[in-house]
């Protein structure tokens, strides 16, 4: 009879455990699930991220349609001319000594225009409607530009708070397919092997890339105008009109003849 009542206790004990695990386990997920309401989530922060990273995107687009088009630099200088009504404006301030931006300088340069526009432009008070979110710390940005890729990488701290709950966002990153650094590398090529005193066709400088053009526009007055563009996009004449393609896609610069 004593093992019988002392198996009802333990049976009775060991029901107060379950019990006792139960009440603590429903108590642990009811809270848990509070909070995880109130949480700032991954999917609450990705406009954010996709704002930010849009911003850069575009804004590198802009600077190498400029570049393309006013052969390597950001915008025309005082001597740009205009050969016909539906040319673009050649940037000649390369004359008379043929130089070409660095790559690395172009790097620079943008990378400059990207923190300027995050800056002033692409501000967060959008989503200050939903969220407390603030910039702390200073915007860095890094450009590499390769043959058929261009890295944009930022870092932008950002403190995003709601209710009790802060999370942080810094690192942003955009790779832009695009053969700007390939193009960039025949043109240097072009400028080069002309200071050089090589007479060889401006066209040949394309020949070891069936995916590009490199085109004498006009040659008069001293100078020359070359384009350099993907095929796709390069700008055909008829007499003396471009008739389709888009200018800012193509390449253009000046080389002074002696």
């Amino acid at each position: 009879m004593f093992d019988e009542k002392r198996g009802q206790s333990t049976i009775f004990i060991i029901a107060g455990i379950v019990i006792v695990i139960a009440a603590v386990l429903v108590v642990f997920f009811m809270r848990e699930n509070v909070q995880i309401g109130e949480r700032i989530t991954t999917a609450q922060i990705e406009p954010i991220k996709e704002y930010v990273e849009g911003c850069v995107k575009d804004e590198l687009k802009e600077n190498l349609e400029n570049r393309r088009e006013f052969g390597g630099r950001d915008i025309p200088d005082f001597a740009a001319r205009k050969l016909q009504p539906d040319y673009p404006d050649y940037n000649v301030l390369n004359v008379p000594s043929n130089n070409l931006p660095s790559l690395l300088a172009i790097e620079r340069e943008i990378s400059i225009k990207i923190k300027s526009n995050l800056e002033n432009v692409c501000t967060l008070e959008r989503f200050r409607d939903n969220f407390n979110v603030e910039k702390k710390g200073d915007i860095g940005v890094r450009v590499n530009i390769s043959d058929k890729l261009i890295e944009v990488d930022v870092s932008y701290p950002i403190v995003i708070e709601k209710a009790n709950f802060k999370t942080e966002v810094k690192d942003f990153n955009v790779i832009y397919e695009n053969k700007f650094g390939k193009i960039y590398g025949v043109v240097r090529d072009i400028l080069n092997g002309f200071d050089a005193g090589t007479n060889e066709p401006i066209s040949s400088y394309c020949f070891g890339s069936p995916d590009l053009i490199c085109n004498v526009v006009e040659n008069s007055g001293g100078l020359m105008f070359v384009q350099v563009g993907e095929v796709d996009k390069f700008p055909k004449p008829s007499g003396n009109r471009f008739v389709t393609g888009d200018a800012r896609e193509v390449f253009t610069f000046v080389i002074a003849k002696p």
